[in-house]
Formats: structure tokens, C-alpha cells, sequence
């Protein structure tokens, strides 16, 4: 009688490939998603910066009209509504006549500091992301939502 085992070579070779390639895939899928969450946060770091350096060069703008005798000043600024894919909140502290724009995001959770050179009193207040106004006269700067 003829050995009839030949058929089984084709049957645990297609499984053996089929596990294989299920492998392979999962291997991509795992490195993939961990590569996308890390572009998303340096992204979101980035779009941190840009604005906290908007909002930084609003306030000095807004102190050097106030201080050249123009009275009352308003700069709006119209900025994104999320960062990422998620809302931020700016923070404006002021410590001795030293002022710092700190913008955050809770998801991912990020936050970037940006100094503020000014010599009018920046009252300091925390605002939503989005459109904000900068206020100002010859008593201070206050940084409201717009």
C-alpha cells in the first residue's frame, strides 16, 4: 500500500504561513501605534510653542503701545481651538513685574513655559484655547477669552 501523507505537507504549510503573516502583521501594528502616539505628542509640543509664543509677542506688543502713550489698547488674537486633537489653556503668571505664558494640554500631557518681556503689569489669569484679546492701559494688561 502507498503512503498517503503528502497531502498534510500543504495543509501545515498554509497554516504555518498564515501564522506567520499574523505575526508579521501584528509586530507593524504594535510598532506602528506607538510611533503614531509619539508624532502626536511632538506635534502637540510644537503647536504648544508656536502659540505660546503668539500670545508672548501679543503681550509685549500690547506693552510697548501702552507704554508709548497710546492709552488704551486691544490686541485679538484668533488661535486654534485644539491642539492635537485636544483643548489647551493658557496660563498667564506674573511674579514681579516677570510675566510667563504657560500653554497646557491634558491629553497628552504637555505644557510649555514662554517669558514674557514686559515693563506693564500683567495681571495673571488662565483662559481657554481659541480666540483671546489682550487688554490694556497704563494700570496693566489682562488677557481675556475672546
Amino acid at each position: 500500500m502507498a503512503r498517503v501523507d503528502r497531502g498534510v505537507s500543504t495543509a501545515v504549510g498554509y497554516v504555518l504561513n498564515l501564522g506567520i503573516a499574523t505575526l508579521l502583521v501584528t509586530g507593524l501594528l504594535v510598532a506602528g501605534s506607538g510611533l503614531v502616539a509619539d508624532q502626536r505628542e511632538r506635534a502637540a509640543g510644537a503647536e504648544l510653542d508656536v502659540i505660546g509664543n503668539r500670545i508672548a509677542a501679543d503681550l509685549e506688543t500690547a506693552d510697548r503701545l501702552v507704554r508709548n502713550g497710546n492709552g488704551s489698547v486691544t490686541v485679538r488674537t484668533s488661535l486654534p481651538n485644539t491642539v492635537a486633537g485636544s483643548s489647551y489653556r493658557v496660563a498667564i503668571e506674573s511674579t514681579g513685574g516677570n510675566a510667563t505664558v504657560i500653554v497646557s494640554t491634558n491629553d497628552p500631557s504637555l505644557a510649555r513655559t514662554v517669558p514674557v518681556v514686559n515693563e506693564t503689569p500683567i495681571r495673571p489669569t488662565t483662559v481657554s484655547g481659541g480666540s483671546i484679546v489682550v487688554r490694556g492701559n497704563q494700570t496693566g494688561l489682562e488677557v481675556t477669552d475672546g
